[in-house]
């Protein structure tokens, strides 16, 4: 049996859920990757973003798995944001052509946490 090469960590910015995921997304690990997409549109509703900084690998399984999540957040008038994608080809694929076709999903850059302003002094 081969090492689960892909983890993910669901977070959230300014109430948006966003799933950090790191390694390979094929065959293999497409199972764990449907799943952590899963709890990110059952946990945050309808704006999720994927970030992809981390992912050296995508087949057409992982393709598949953000399909069907595109196909989930349709009713809810959803969309899945997919960011950072370390390697361009991936985000940029014929394939992510036909999920923007097929429903809400776009290519962004990764949000960020607001700063609190102030200069660094305890108050």
């Amino acid at each position: 049996m081969e090492n689960i090469r892909i983890e993910s960590d669901l977070r959230f910015v300014q109430n948006i859920p966003v799933l950090d995921v790191v390694g390979e997304i094929d065959i293999y690990t497409t199972p764990q990757f449907k799943e952590a997409v899963s709890a990110a549109i059952d946990q945050g509703g309808p704006a999720v973003v994927i970030n992809m900084k981390k992912v050296s690998y995508m087949d057409s399984s992982g393709f598949g798995t953000l399909l069907s999540a595109t196909k989930k957040l349709r009713p809810m008038n959803g969309s899945l944001i997919l960011t950072a994608c370390a390697r361009p080809r991936e985000c940029a694929a014929a394939d992510l052509k036909r999920l923007q076709d097929a429903g809400r999903l776009r290519a962004a850059a990764p949000p960020r946490p607001r700063r609190q302003s102030g200069h660094g002094t305890a108050t």
